[in-house]
């Protein structure tokens, strides 16, 4: 079972920006948590990712999943550290990403998991 939409890349251009802006789905995520100093200018694709995923629509997709968020002043490394149904774990370090990046990474994890529980391959857009 090969997926049209690769898992990791170098960078999100041309048709991969359809997948980071499709709306995530968090019916294969179990916990979400957000890291990151607020006052630190390189937290602004984290704090963009934690804007998106906290909307009502997106939580409407999995209610279970518990999302939190830690506010730090100690120049903490803004990341998500992304934890799926099955145990595997996702770390998206903010500081290194754009928001594009981040939310094509955590769609093609979601699209990959929900293709493997499904056992068919599943258009994302």
């Amino acid at each position: 079972m090969t997926s049209a939409i690769p898992r990791t890349v170098h960078s999100v251009v041309g048709r991969l920006i359809k997948v980071a802006q499709t709306a995530p789905s968090l019916k294969m995520v179990s916990k979400i948590e957000f890291a990151m100093c607020p006052w630190n200018e390189n937290t602004k694709s984290t704090k963009e990712m934690w804007n998106i995923v906290s909307g009502e629509e997106i939580r409407d997709s999995n209610r279970k999943c518990v999302i939190n968020t830690l506010m730090k002043h100690d120049d903490t490394e803004p990341q998500a550290r992304v934890e799926f149904n099955d145990g595997e774990k996702l770390i998206l370090k903010g500081a290194n990403l754009t928001k594009n990046e981040m939310m094509y990474h955590f769609n093609a994890f979601c699209h990959h998991k929900e293709e493997q529980t499904l056992g068919t391959p599943q258009k994302l857009f």
